[in-house]
């Protein structure tokens, strides 16, 4: 009688895994691990070790990352060869779906930080214009920070999502209220308080806070520091 060692049974799962499956949803991959959800979103925190690589990543929906930390990842996207691209503390990048996406961390020493958030309504695609002759494509990124120490604020309709990148100096106020659902990444160490009584906000870089009637009409800095964050609006 032929005796399979437990070795090579697992070496056979495995194999039928990778020749049954070529990639996985976003919530089955290793280094994604949830924090929010709601009929709005699904939010991913992700952390991918030195010179290690997620699994073939199916995006079964349009979302946002939000980088953490400068970095560089190896992304191959399925049917293109691989593309070295670096990112920046603060970056936010719109991705579409349909693609399956594999990412390397490329750096040797730091993890690869990100929040990818699942937005779990349509965004709205290219489009053709006839009369220039030539594709509109939605805006993808926002612009890199300005990097001062003052209060700014940067935004981007993204054709599905507003995207904002806020900076407040200490003691001062953001009052841009949003007016629906509201996604907010701290990007540094946040301490706020808000016009709504008893509300604070107070988070750590890479956490989030979900706000289902939109921010606050007034955000002020109650710490010694910039306080940096992105908020996606829905």
């Amino acid at each position: 009688m032929l005796v399979m060692t437990w070795q090579a049974a697992a070496l056979l799962g495995f194999v039928a895994i990778a020749q049954g499956s070529q990639s996985v949803g976003i919530s089955d991959e290793p280094y994604h691990h949830l924090l929010l959800q709601n009929s709005v979103v699904r939010v991913f925190t992700v952390e991918v070790p030195p010179l290690k690589s997620t699994l073939p990543i199916r995006r079964d929906h349009n979302g946002v990352i939000i980088y953490l930390g400068d970095s560089a990842a190896v992304s191959t996207v399925e049917g293109y060869g691989p593309l070295t691209i670096m990112h920046y503390d603060g970056e936010v990048a719109r991705f579409d779906a349909g693609k399956t996406v594999t990412e390397k961390n490329d750096d040797g020493v730091k993890p690869y930080r990100n929040i990818t958030v699942e937005v779990l309504k349509r965004f709205a695609g290219w489009s053709y214009d006839a009369v220039k002759g030539e594709f509109n494509y939605p805006p993808a990124q926002l612009s890199p920070p300005l990097g001062l120490d003052a209060s700014s604020t940067q935004l981007l309709d993204m054709r599905g999502v507003i995207a904002a990148r806020i900076q407040i100096a200490p003691a001062d106020s953001y009052t841009v209220r949003t007016h629906s659902a509201a996604l907010l990444v701290a990007l540094s160490e946040l301490e706020l308080k808000t016009d709504q009584e008893g509300r604070k906000v107070e988070k750590q870089p890479g956490e989030v806070e979900w706000f289902a009637n939109g921010l606050p009409a007034k955000l002020t800095n109650a710490g010694m520091k910039p306080a940096r964050m992105a908020v996606l609006e829905f």
